[in-house]
């Protein structure tokens, strides 16, 4: 059990003044309290107390002492290196794996193989550009981070709950999709909230997500608020390869838009 010593109160507190506790740890020849800069004080019984975490944010793996070297992800000419299926499996905890592998199995059984060709396209897209941490909910849904400093960062995340549609979630690049031609109005007759794809006729719905979402799931939320907007896209299983190729490549301007090199 942790030995504390009561110093009497609070003058900060005022009337109310609070009684205040510190570990004998944190305690000097006199009995008084420490005063040096860094001082065993900060933490209790080897454990660091807890500080504030920006919006947004979650701290980064413990194991991760130094900021670790980005993965080259791009080439010279600006194309991403998608990393394998086998190398995404690397990259997750043996519980996650376990729970990707038997999502995949589903698929192939409940589904169609080509709905666990498309999970596996996306999954390895979101992972080659956010390598960091990736988190896997049951299987249902997976979270992909990026590091932020001594954070880490939400960018992505993919929801497939085996009823024909793939949620796709990403960085709000939606503006620079339309400036670059990658996605353009609909027109007269098209789906409402949806979005042409560039040099056809096939559309895409696309839905840009901001703070005042209300009540958002835990697998994204952390991707909303304080000036962070997402985009989410409604995938078909059967999703054609213009449609395929179209949200790879809305996963990059995200990507790019968060900092991604």
């Amino acid at each position: 059990m942790l030995g504390l010593r009561w110093l009497g109160t609070s003058a900060a507190a005022g009337e109310g003044r609070a009684q205040v506790c510190v570990p004998f740890s944190c305690l000097n020849a006199f009995g008084g309290p420490l005063l040096a800069a860094r001082t065993p004080c900060d933490e209790w019984n080897g454990t660091k107390m807890p500080t504030a975490t920006p919006a947004g944010k979650t701290p980064a793996k413990a194991a991760d002492k130094t900021i670790e070297k980005a993965e080259k992800v791009f080439d010279k000419n600006g194309a991403l290196i998608t990393m394998d299926y086998d190398a995404f499996l690397a990259k997750l905890t043996p519980k996650d794996r376990l729970n990707v592998e038997r999502h995949v199995a589903a698929i192939e059984e409940q589904s169609t193989r080509a709905h666990a060709k498309l999970w596996k396209r996306i999954a390895a897209t979101m992972m080659t550009m956010a390598s960091h941490s990736a988190k896997a909910n049951g299987q249902q849904s997976m979270q992909f981070y990026i590091q932020d400093g001594k954070y880490r960062m939400q960018i992505f995340a993919l929801e497939d709950l085996r009823d024909g549609i793939m949620h796709v979630y990403a960085t709000d690049a939606l503006d620079e999709a339309v400036k670059t031609g990658l996605l353009a109005k609909s027109k007269s007759g098209d789906e409402p909230g949806t979005f042409r794809i560039a040099g056809g006729k096939e559309t895409l719905a696309v839905e840009r997500m901001d703070g005042k979402v209300s009540n958002p799931a835990p697998f994204f939320k952390d991707m909303l608020g304080w000036n962070r907007r997402a985009v989410h896209v409604t995938l078909p299983v059967m999703a054609t390869d213009p449609q395929a190729e179209t949200v790879e490549k809305l996963l990059i301007l995200g990507a790019k838009k968060a900092g991604v090199k």
